[in-house]
């Protein structure tokens, strides 16, 4: 059966780049969320009792999913400091104390500060 659907022409370069460049916008904006959504982790890690692994699987799984846009969007400092984010929460949840709290939070200060800076 033959398809009555004409052929879409093909995107001109520009229009890809144009596209590509409003999803790089929104991207920038969402860091603005992605740091409040940081800071309010931080501050149930700073509440709970520790040795709570759900809490260092969120901050991994938020951190993995800022790391792997960073990557889309070039952002590669944002993408280096959201991936050692989710190594020290993944180790922290396989071996859960206050040193692992301490560096949780201290890799999620460092990429709070960075927010600050590239979002603003």
């Amino acid at each position: 059966m033959k398809s009555t659907d004409q052929p879409r022409p093909p995107l001109r370069s520009d229009t890809l780049q144009d596209r590509f460049e409003a999803l790089r916008a929104a991207y920038y904006v969402r860091l603005t969320s992605d740091r409040s959504r940081l800071m309010a982790l931080r501050m149930v890690m700073e509440r709970a009792p520790p040795l709570d692994p759900s809490l260092y699987e969120e901050v991994q799984r938020v951190a993995h999913g800022m790391a792997g846009a960073a990557a889309v969007f070039e952002a590669t400092q944002v993408a280096f400091v959201a991936r050692k984010l989710e190594e020290i929460a993944l180790a922290a949840s396989r071996a859960p104390g206050s040193e692992a709290d301490a560096a949780v939070l201290g890799a999620l200060d460092a990429l709070v500060d960075l927010l600050l800076t590239v979002s603003a």
